[in-house]
């Protein structure tokens, strides 16, 4: 893990709540234009609901992500008074009501991977010299922790260095929880630079986010990855595992010495997540003319 900036865990619930998920997503997808259109992700201040088509940010200039995603996060009811506060990225979620029984559903899977979240959160203190406990304060009910159900279309035409499933990025939080139902998900290897195939698996592959990366004072690296163009379908179930908003993170005490000296500068979990989002939105400007559909 320290090496790679990933890892697997086998899947440790019923095999049929992933495989629903997938359905659901399916489902979400395929309903027309016209009715996704009442849950775009700008209608609401949490950014819940549906991502079309060509909006996914540019993580990298000049390139542009053939990807679309239904975007949900914990539940958190709109008198609550962070989200009074104008805290980012809280509030409640949306449902597509021709759907029912969906949220139930998608729930279900994001308890699961909350509680996964919980155990791995457990494993980091340890490998960070923490107490067991120390996420316990830090990542709550209002965390940053967006599910996304994300599909990618097949592509027929060409599948060039400006045109991907999704742009090399590193993930903005403390680790991701990935599910995925056919190939296509890259990873770069920390010492040759190459990028390797990360095939579907009975479980999860875990990677590590920024906020490790910087928490461990890059003891833990952060792994960029991608998803190439392919000519089959594509869908992946991510589960980002973030910090409250306002958390602060730097290098912990424990990670650093006189020989290795805090390397980086404090940020906010919301801080960073929306800075990075920033920088993407404003790559898009240049990738304008590329078309993410299939042809």
């Amino acid at each position: 893990m320290e090496n790679d900036g990933f890892f697997t865990v086998p899947l440790f619930f019923d095999p049929a709540i992933a495989e629903k998920m997938y359905t659901r997503s399916n489902q979400f997808h395929e309903l027309p234009d016209e009715a996704k259109q009442r849950y775009h992700h700008t209608h609401n201040k949490a950014s819940r609901g549906w991502v079309p088509l060509g909006e996914e940010p540019a993580y990298e200039p000049g390139t542009i992500s053939a990807v679309e995603a239904f975007d949900m996060a914990n539940d958190i009811p709109a008198d609550h008074p962070a989200v009074l506060g104008g805290a980012p990225s809280l509030g409640p979620n949306v449902w597509p009501e021709e759907l029912p029984g969906f949220d139930k559903d998608v729930m279900v899977y994001y308890r699961h991977t909350t509680d996964l979240s919980k155990a791995l959160f457990k494993a980091f203190a340890g490998i960070l010299g923490q107490p067991a406990g120390h996420f316990d304060a830090i990542s709550t009910d209002l965390a940053l922790s967006t599910l996304r159900m994300l599909r990618y279309p097949a592509s027929f035409g060409d599948v060039d260095e400006r045109n991907r499933g999704i742009s090399m990025h590193t993930d903005f939080e403390c680790f991701t929880i990935m599910h995925q139902n056919a190939p296509g998900l890259q990873v770069i290897h920390r010492h040759t630079g190459e990028w390797i195939d990360m095939n579907p698996q009975d479980g999860f592959t875990v990677i590590i986010g920024d906020m490790l990366e910087r928490l461990s004072n890059g003891h833990l690296v952060a792994t960029p990855h991608r998803v190439v163009r392919t000519s089959w379908p594509r869908q992946s179930i991510i589960r980002f595992t973030g910090l409250d908003g306002p958390v602060a993170v730097e290098p912990l005490e424990t990670m650093c010495s006189p020989s290795n000296p805090g390397r980086y500068a404090p940020v906010t979990q919301a801080g960073w997540l929306h800075g990075e989002i920033a920088k993407g939105i404003a790559n898009m400007d240049d990738a304008t003319s590329a078309d993410p559909r299939p042809h």
